[in-house]
C-alpha cells in the first residue's frame, strides 16, 4: 500500500472517531458533510487549494463531489494560472484559444480565425496573416475573409484586438464554496455538531439575524 494511500486511510480513521465522538455511533463507509450521507463510496484527497496552484493542504473527500467542483472551477484554474501570461502567447497557444474563448477583434467586428503554420494551405477565400513578436519571431493565423473584404472591414488597416469572452464568476464561486467547505472540515474535521446533526438552511441563518 502506497505512503498516500496510508496517510488517506490514517485522516479517513480520524474523521470517523470525530463522528462518534459526536454522534455515538462510527459511519459505516464514508460520511461527506457536504451531501451529509454516509455512502460506499471512492475517497480521494480534497485540495483546498488545487494543486494544479501549488496546493498542498487537503483531507478526505467524496472522489464524485470533488471532481464535480473540480469541473466547474476548472476555467477560474486556468484564469490564476495565465494572468501573467502575454495575451499575444495566449492568443497562439491552441490549449488556451479553447479555455478562454479567445478571439479577435476589429472596430467592433468579431474577425473569425484560426491558427496555422507558416507552410500549412488555408482555402482562397481566407487571408494568411503574419504577426511579428517583439522578438522577431514570426507566428501565423488565418481570417475567415477575403482580403479585400478584410480590408473594407479595417481588418488589416484598423487596430485589432485581442478579446476574452469566458465568464469566470460561476468558475470563482464555485472555487470559493469548495475551498470554504474543505477549509472548514481540514480546520475541524467534522466535530461541529452542526454539519452531522442537520444541514444549514437559510432560513436558520435568517432567524438569527439581529
Amino acid at each position: 500500500m502506497s505512503r498516500r494511500r496510508l496517510e488517506l486511510d490514517k485522516r479517513i480513521e480520524a474523521c470517523r472517531q470525530d463522528y462518534l465522538a459526536a454522534k455515538g455511533t462510527r459511519f459505516e463507509h464514508f460520511f461527506c458533510p457536504i451531501l451529509m450521507r454516509d455512502e460506499d463510496c471512492e475517497v480521494a484527497e480534497g485540495h483546498i487549494v488545487p494543486r494544479s496552484l501549488g496546493g498542498t493542504a487537503w483531507v478526505p473527500q467524496r472522489k464524485d463531489v470533488d471532481n464535480f467542483f473540480g469541473e466547474i472551477e476548472s476555467d477560474f484554474i486556468a484564469a490564476v494560472r495565465d494572468l501573467s501570461r502575454d495575451s499575444l502567447d495566449l492568443f497562439f497557444n491552441r490549449d488556451a484559444r479553447g479555455q478562454h474563448h479567445i478571439g479577435l477583434e476589429c472596430r467592433g467586428q468579431r474577425l473569425d480565425n484560426y491558427l496555422i503554420d507558416a507552410d500549412s494551405k488555408i482555402p482562397s477565400s481566407h487571408t494568411r496573416v503574419t504577426a511579428v513578436a517583439e522578438d522577431g519571431q514570426e507566428r501565423h493565423f488565418a481570417v475567415k475573409a477575403l482580403p479585400d473584404a478584410l480590408l473594407e472591414s479595417g481588418g488589416t488597416g484598423g487596430e485589432s484586438h485581442i478579446v476574452i469572452d469566458c465568464d469566470y464568476r460561476a468558475a470563482a464561486k464555485a472555487a470559493a464554496i469548495k475551498g470554504a467547505h474543505l477549509t472548514c472540515f481540514y480546520l475541524v474535521w467534522v466535530r461541529i455538531r452542526l454539519f452531522i446533526a442537520r444541514p444549514v438552511r437559510c432560513l436558520d441563518i435568517e432567524r438569527n439575524v439581529p
